[in-house]
């Protein structure tokens, strides 16, 4: 199964399992949940949502600050 997933402007396509969520793809690249929110066609997602064969998704970095 293959998601295509975005982050920076570059977007890379991950080969996941059956019943992989968000939280798997995000380990596969090497990406710490805590540090983006991932969106598909426009909506936030949470990260234990299982993701589909052909999905696109966003992943988009969190800034905070005081």
């Amino acid at each position: 199964m293959f998601v295509k997933i975005s982050f920076l402007k570059k977007e890379q396509e991950v080969e996941i399992e059956e019943e992989s969520t968000v939280s798997d793809i995000l380990k596969e690249i090497k990406l710490n949940p805590q540090t983006v929110i991932v969106s598909r066609q426009g909506e936030i997602i949470p990260d234990t949502e299982k993701v589909k064969d052909g999905d696109k998704l966003e992943a988009i970095r969190v800034v905070s600050g005081g």
